[in-house]
């Protein structure tokens, strides 16, 4: 709770890696873990190491506007059961997904999505977010939904993809697949 209201402007995040603390798994370069009113804006994340993520949000309300994620070693931006708003940021060259939610509901809106090497946008485990206005190109998946997940997708570009909108149920407890 001490993060909460936290800002930060204009930071290069560059070559991290996560890190195990008293038997917490932080899995990304950078760690917003039960802080709310948190804002990154116009901040640089890439080239993480040792993690998967360049941003992990666990049970956190994080705002990311006009960041750029590049080279990320697997997600760009994860966020775990955590709302705020993802909105004007550039990713390019994810590993894995460009955005990858499990259980949350953020906005995310205005967002270009370049070349990400599975899915410009994973909404998974009973997600709910709001996706409008985004450009997803180059990726395998452009975005895919399951498990129970319902997000809203409304006036996106999706291009350039070998799937460019997938529905399906990956995890047995969910009771079900996705529905965009």
């Amino acid at each position: 709770s001490g993060a909460d209201g936290s800002r930060l402007e204009h930071v290069v995040f560059r070559g991290g890696g996560g890190a195990l603390l008293r038997r917490v798994e932080y899995k990304g370069m950078v760690c917003v873990h039960r802080a709310r009113d948190v804002v990154f804006e116009r901040c640089a994340f890439s080239g993480n190491r040792r993690c998967d993520d360049g941003i992990n949000v666990v049970h956190g309300d994080v705002d990311l506007v006009a960041c750029h994620f590049f080279d990320a070693n697997a997600d760009s931006v994860d966020y775990d059961m955590s709302t705020g708003t993802i909105r004007d940021c550039l990713v390019e060259r994810s590993g894995n997904d460009g955005f990858d939610l499990m259980a949350s509901a953020p906005l995310i809106a205005g967002n270009r999505i370049v070349d990400s090497g599975d899915k410009g946008i994973s909404v998974g485990e009973d997600a709910h977010p709001v996706i409008l206005d985004n450009e997803i190109s180059g990726c395998d998946i452009g975005i895919e939904v399951k498990d129970r997940s319902a997000p809203l997708v409304l006036h996106c570009e999706i291009t350039d993809h070998r799937i460019g909108v997938l529905a399906r149920a990956k995890n047995w407890r969910y009771g079900g697949g996705g529905r965009p």
